[in-house]
């Protein structure tokens, strides 16, 4: 009787061996930017599209690496603001974000894809990111790179330099992931994530500046397309509008951010094809 029961605890009994495996994935859906010209993550009516392939390497039931590649696409208005003051102002802007970045992942459960009872976790992420923007303004129905125009007197002696189009962000967030198991020896994961990324740019909507510069100064020594897309209340009110050096424009003391809210689906590359390994 005893051998019986030691025989049938066995039988259910596992232990899972933690090999570590790889798998490859897509992922899809929103991105949002905040800064001068949204300045909450709330403004969801400014979502522009996002999507990216992921390589990650899982160590074990907790841990995994992944390297991400992304595009996608940022854009504020003031004219979506609901702030009058932000309509009168009548800034907008949409960049293109490409993106790498390497980020560590810690699944709160354990979870292996094809070897753990569990089929779900939930997890946190984080890591480093190199990106490159390019902000652009509609302008007489076509799309304006701003950086090269200096709109607030960047280039020009006494003032700052053109600021670089590349990045450093640190992303972090944290999603869902399930197995599903396609056949005898294949398995996907499907999931969900937010992932934040804080930045050391206050140029991500070409907005820093306290202060507006007058346009005849911006003419004089960076053109007039510049001044005409450095002030544009003028498009609001119908007339010409001149500011003075003490009208304000935007905020040098805060960095601007952007987040990716996303589906994902990987296919997993099996290490063997070993489910469960008993005591």
């Amino acid at each position: 009787m005893v051998w019986q029961n030691v025989t049938a605890i066995n039988r259910w009994s596992y232990k899972v061996k933690e090999d570590p495996y790889f798998d490859f994935g897509y992922h899809i859906g929103l991105a949002n930017y905040v800064g001068d010209l949204v300045p909450s993550f709330y403004y969801v009516n400014q979502s522009k599209p996002w999507n990216g392939i992921t390589a990650r390497w899982n160590y074990n039931l907790h841990l995994s690496v992944k390297a991400n590649l992304d595009y996608g696409v940022v854009s504020g208005d003031d004219k979506k603001s609901g702030l009058s003051g932000r309509y009168i102002r009548n800034l907008s802007f949409k960049s293109a974000i490409q993106e790498l970045s390497v980020m560590g992942e810690a699944n709160i459960l354990p979870f292996h894809a094809y070897k753990t009872k569990k089929n779900f976790t939930i997890y946190a992420t984080a890591g480093v990111a190199v990106f490159h923007f390019n902000p652009k303004a509609l302008y007489n129905g076509k799309w304006i790179a701003l950086q090269p125009l200096g709109t607030e007197g960047e280039g020009i002696p006494g003032y700052p330099k053109k600021y670089n189009r590349i990045g450093i962000s640190v992303p972090f967030g944290g999603g869902w992931k399930f197995r599903i198991k396609t056949g005898r020896d294949n398995y996907i994961t499907i999931g969900g994530e937010i992932c934040l990324r804080k930045t050391f740019t206050d140029n991500l909507d070409d907005v820093s500046a306290d202060k507006y510069l007058p346009l005849k100064f911006i003419k004089k020594y960076n053109g007039d397309l510049a001044a005409d897309l450095s002030i544009r209340a003028d498009e609001y009110y119908g007339v010409p509008v001149d500011y003075n050096f003490d009208t304000k424009r935007g905020d040098k003391n805060t960095k601007d951010w952007y987040f990716s809210s996303c589906f994902t689906v990987s296919y997993v590359f099996r290490a063997d094809k070993t489910h469960l390994v008993r005591r």
